[in-house]
C-alpha cells in the first residue's frame, strides 16, 4: 500500500534541508561544494514529486476502480433481494420514529414491504427542531411529547390533541405496540450539539422503558454517525441502511 504520510513527510524534509542550505550557501556563496548539494537537493525534490504525482494517479485510478465494483455489487444487490427477502415477515408489525431530518423513508419503506413487514405508524422529527435557536431547552418537551404517542393508552387516546406537537410529524394509528420500533438516525451537528446524544439517547432510554423493543438503524452517507450512542444504549443496530448488506441485517433481525 502506498503512505503517502511517508511520502509528505521526505518532502518536508528535503524543503527543510534545502533552506539551511539555501542560508549557509548565501553566506557562503564563494563555496562552490555548498551550491553543488544544493542543485543535488534540488534534483532530489524534483524526483520525488514526480514520484507522489505518479502515486496519485495509482490512488485515482484504484478509486475508480472500486467505484465500479460498488455500483456493480449494488446493482446486483437490488436485483437479489427480492428473491432473498421474499414475504418472510408477513406477521411483523413495524413503527417508524425518524430522527434524521434528511432521510426520505419511501425507498426504505418499498424494501421492506417486499417481504411482507406493515408499518403501523411513523414518527418523523422536523427540520425546525433542529434549527431551533433554543433547542436545548424545548429538547425535555419534545422527548415527552413523544413518549407520550408510544404509551399506547386508552387515556392518551381520548386527549390525542394534547400530545401534538410542532416539530413532530405522525402517521398511522397507536393502537397498540409494533413489534419493533425503528429508530432512524444520522445527519448533521448545529451549533456544536451532538443531536444523538442530547436528543436521541434520552428518547431511547424513556422508549426502552415503557419495553418496546428497538432496533436502529441510518443510512449509508450520514455526515454524523449516530451509531457509536445506539450501541451504548445496548440496542441492535444496523449501520448502512441502503445497502444490500443492510437491508440483510435488518431482515435477520425482523424475523426474532
Amino acid at each position: 500500500m502506498i503512505d503517502l504520510r511517508y511520502h509528505i513527510a521526505t518532502v518536508t524534509a528535503l524543503f527543510l534541508a534545502l533552506g539551511i542550505g539555501i542560508f549557509i550557501g548565501s553566506t557562503v556563496i564563494s563555496d562552490g561544494i555548498l551550491i553543488k548539494e544544493q542543485e543535488q537537493i534540488i534534483v532530489l525534490l524534483e524526483k520525488e514529486f514526480d514520484k507522489l504525482r505518479d502515486d496519485n494517479r495509482l490512488l485515482k485510478s484504484n478509486v475508480v476502480s472500486l467505484q465500479e465494483n460498488l455500483n456493480t455489487y449494488d446493482e446486483l444487490g437490488k436485483e437479489i433481494f427480492p428473491m432473498i427477502a421474499g414475504q418472510t415477515l408477513t406477521d411483523k408489525r413495524v413503527g417508524l420514529l425518524i430522527t434524521n431530518p434528511d432521510f426520505n423513508p419511501e425507498e426504505f419503506m418499498g424494501d421492506l414491504k417486499e417481504t411482507g413487514v406493515e408499518k403501523v405508524f411513523e414518527i418523523s422529527i422536523s427540520k425546525d427542531f433542529f434549527n431551533h435557536n433554543q433547542v436545548e431547552l424545548i429538547t425535555p418537551e419534545v422527548i415527552n411529547t413523544i413518549t407520550k404517542k408510544l404509551t399506547f393508552s386508552d387515556e392518551i387516546l381520548v386527549t390525542d390533541e394534547i400530545v401534538e406537537s410542532e416539530f413532530i410529524k405522525t402517521s398511522g394509528g397507536f393502537l397498540a405496540p409494533p413489534d419493533f420500533l425503528l429508530v432512524i438516525g444520522g445527519g448533521t451537528k448545529n451549533k456544536q450539539l451532538d443531536f444523538a446524544k442530547l436528543f436521541d439517547y434520552p428518547l431511547l432510554k424513556e422508549i426502552m422503558g415503557l419495553k418496546i423493543a428497538v432496533i436502529g438503524i441510518e443510512p449509508a452517507n450520514v455526515e454524523f454517525s449516530y451509531m457509536p450512542t445506539y450501541k451504548a444504549l445496548g440496542i441492535p443496530t444496523v449501520e448502512k441502511l441502503d445497502t444490500f448488506i443492510g437491508k440483510i441485517k435488518l431482515i435477520k433481525l425482523l424475523e426474532q
